[in-house]
């Protein structure tokens, strides 16, 4: 079976570096409050320390993380249906259960929210972590959103030739 394998749109991958660029400029602030204290003796600057240092740590474990799981999010097409690996969440859905390409967000009637498509059937749950139960609660359906203008992409070729309803 042939399946095309569709990565997230590059402006979530640049955030990856972004994490990696704040955990530096963190640790170059700790780093010049450690010199204001030996070299200065600045008694301030060492009293305060202990929050950036936290700060800094726990954060950029946290963007790390989350930046490094962001990175493997993708679909998977083939003739069988589409596969979405997401953070946490991993299912399949085959073509004839898909519905709808619909808007759903704050304001989807001004064109704000992120796009799903809808599905008639439950998707198949090839595995689902307890975060992503309980930050997210129900499943939309499969979102888009994330692949950026994927309808000029290979992944919006692959979802007209395959589910060519979606579209009517």
């Amino acid at each position: 079976m042939n399946k095309t394998v569709h990565k997230i749109a590059k402006i979530w991958q640049i955030s990856y570096w972004l994490a990696i660029i704040f955990f530096v400029f963190g640790i170059l602030n700790i780093a010049w409050m450690l010199i204001r204290y030996f070299f200065y003796n600045d008694f301030w600057a060492i009293s305060q320390i202990w929050p950036h240092l936290i700060f800094t740590l726990f954060s950029s474990i946290v963007s790390l993380f989350f930046f490094k799981a962001l990175l493997n999010v993708h679909i998977m097409t083939s003739i069988d249906g589409l596969e979405y690996y997401g953070i946490g969440l991993y299912i399949r859905s085959s073509w004839e259960s898909m519905e709808q390409i619909k808007l759903i967000g704050i304001a989807p009637q001004l064109g704000i929210g992120t796009e799903f498509i809808t599905l008639s059937k439950t998707p198949e749950i090839l595995s689902i972590s307890w975060y992503r139960s309980f930050l997210y609660g129900r499943n939309e359906g499969i979102p888009l959103s994330d692949f950026g203008q994927w309808r000029h992409t290979a992944l919006g070729n692959e979802i007209k030739k395959y589910a060519p309803k979606l579209f009517a």
